[in-house]
């Protein structure tokens, strides 16, 4: 259930990607584009959640499998899709432990970021600067903010950082306090300010909570970092509908000045765009053309995760036991479709029917297709069960203490045979294998009992 999940959360996410952008592109606000892509990131978790229930719901379904020699039918099991859903459902732990892995080394990531703001705290100083702290004052009282905002100088960083959200601390780089003028502190004092006043940290908590969890999910990525620049961008209209825009600008630049003199690799690397796009924006050289045009390119990939992953929605989830019915004929029903509504009536309608024109029907119950076998593989199939029956007992797998064993036969493997018989899953692969060679077709679930 889980590792399904994970793989339909990605067509999920590129979904709600389109969706986001679709209506952020809608207004100009940065604000509210933050709040749009919020609200698409929780239709993101309750789509994704609901998925979850309903392969709970469908472990309970059960349901009939006919099976027989035509080779039709079988072509129909052994698409690609099939193939593709049969592997992870076959490989479902590892998928989920490679995932649990993942989650690890994010959250040990998150928490060294904690730590690391620890340190800064640590080895800060308190602001005693009298400009400074009237501006904080000042700047307090506009945005009625009712907590203690605590200002800390710090040799460890090269640009303002904000933590907290009951005690908000404030922690500003050496170099800004002797570099800077009044009013460009004020103004990035103004900016830090109004992400305390919207509680910002609260959701970059929830966002690298989202992070932790699908951090193999591009699309949610996509997202969470469109909703961390949004909050920059709403605060820099906060900052200049209040101040002055060029004063603002100057301070951003001497910023940016101030990071790639301690890490010059920053330029190196490109990472000032993000940086320029915040000054183009603020100076109106963007507009929501942007958003328009990033649109194409997700609805590509969106189309095609569709196609890729849609298609197996309902097929990786676990197959209950599947009856094996053997079909001997004397009468012909001369249609191509059959549709039934339950077992007793298919028995009905498949009673009598010859061989040859069995394998030209097609039987649709409960708007599935039935897949048939019958024949020599089924003389076969019954011949290999007693032989696997016999090896179970003999080693000790059935026996009194443990009377019921189900294994699940698909094409060429047991797919749940790691878990039901340890380390004699390889003898008894082999034994299905020497029956039903790899790739051919038969595929059906056994529950043996044991025999006083």
């Amino acid at each position: 259930m889980l590792t399904w999940t994970l793989i339909h959360s990605l067509w999920i996410g590129a979904v709600v990607v389109i969706l986001s952008r679709a209506g952020a592109a809608m207004t100009n606000k940065a604000h509210l584009k933050g709040k749009i892509r919020l609200a698409s990131l929780f239709l993101f978790l309750i789509a994704t959640g609901l998925f979850f229930l309903s392969q709970i719901d469908f472990r309970s379904v059960e349901y009939l499998e006919i099976l027989i020699d035509g080779n039709s039918r079988h072509d129909i099991d052994r698409s690609l899709t099939q193939r593709l859903a049969t592997w992870i459902s076959s490989n479902s732990l590892l998928i989920s432990m490679i995932w649990l892995a993942g989650s690890i080394l994010n959250m040990t990531r998150y928490y060294l970021g904690c730590y690391r703001i620890k340190q800064i705290r640590h080895f800060s100083s308190p602001c005693k600067h009298a400009q400074v702290l009237e501006s904080i004052t000042k700047i307090v009282r506009q945005l009625r903010i009712q907590s203690k905002v605590d200002v800390r100088i710090s040799a460890l960083i090269n640009s303002p950082l904000t933590s907290g959200w009951i005690k908000p601390v404030i922690y500003l780089p050496i170099g800004m306090i002797t570099g800077f003028s009044t009013e460009e502190i004020e103004t990035i004092l103004y900016h830090e300010m109004v992400h305390i006043k919207r509680k910002d940290y609260l959701v970059n908590l929830v966002l690298a909570s989202l992070e932790t969890l699908f951090f193999f999910n591009p699309f949610v990525l996509v997202i969470i970092k469109e909703i961390r620049n949004d909050m920059e961008y709403a605060c820099d209209d906060r900052v200049i509908e209040f101040n002055e825009k060029l004063t603002y600008v100057h301070a951003l630049v001497k910023l940016q000045e101030l990071r790639i003199t301690h890490k010059p690799g920053l330029a190196a690397k490109g990472n000032n765009s993000e940086f320029i796009k915040r000054i183009n924006k603020m100076m109106n050289r963007t507009n929501n053309s942007n958003e328009m045009s990033k649109l194409i390119p997700g609805l590509i990939i969106c189309l095609f995760l569709m196609i890729a992953i849609i298609g197996s929605a309902f097929i990786g989830k676990a197959e209950p036991a599947k009856e094996v019915i053997d079909v001997n004929a004397a009468k012909v029903i001369r249609q191509d479709t059959i549709k039934v509504g339950s077992k007793e009536e298919l028995g009905r309608k498949i009673k009598g029917i010859s061989k040859d024109q069995l394998a030209e029907t097609v039987f649709v119950l409960n708007g599935k297709v039935v897949p048939v076998i019958s024949g020599e593989n089924l003389d076969k199939g019954e011949t290999m069960m007693k032989h696997i029956k016999k090896e179970l007992m003999r080693d000790g797998i059935l026996s009194a203490e443990n009377k019921r064993v189900k294994l699940m036969f698909q094409y060429s493997d047991l797919l749940n045979g790691k878990e039901v018989l340890g380390d004699k899953y390889p003898k008894y692969k082999k034994i299905f294998n020497s029956y039903f060679p790899t790739y051919d077709s038969y595929a059906t679930t056994k529950v043996f009992k044991f025999d006083n």
